[in-house]
């Protein structure tokens, strides 16, 4: 999911905006919308539309649904481990 938001945003915004020069450079730009430390008005200013729909995109796949999986995977795992006996 992460990778195909990297092209997406790399082929949409590469000719537009510095911080999507580069795969590197865009990889290292979603990581920082990830941790929510990104200036949206960027995206805005590059594409009326485009940004802001594509940003909301990601924020709903990535952050909500993604990480959301994650987490309710990890909890599963400390559950699985809590419930069954120790051996030791």
């Amino acid at each position: 999911v992460f990778s195909s938001f990297l092209a997406l945003f790399y082929l949409l915004f590469a000719s537009k905006m510095s911080s999507c020069a580069t795969m590197l450079d865009t990889a290292q730009m979603l990581f920082e919308v990830l941790l929510m430390k990104f200036d949206a008005s960027e995206l805005t200013s590059a594409s009326a539309f485009l940004g802001p729909f594509v940003f909301a995109i990601f924020i709903v796949f990535v952050v909500f649904i993604c990480l959301s999986m994650f987490l309710s995977i990890i909890n599963d795992a400390f559950r699985m481990v809590r419930d069954s006996p120790a051996e030791d």
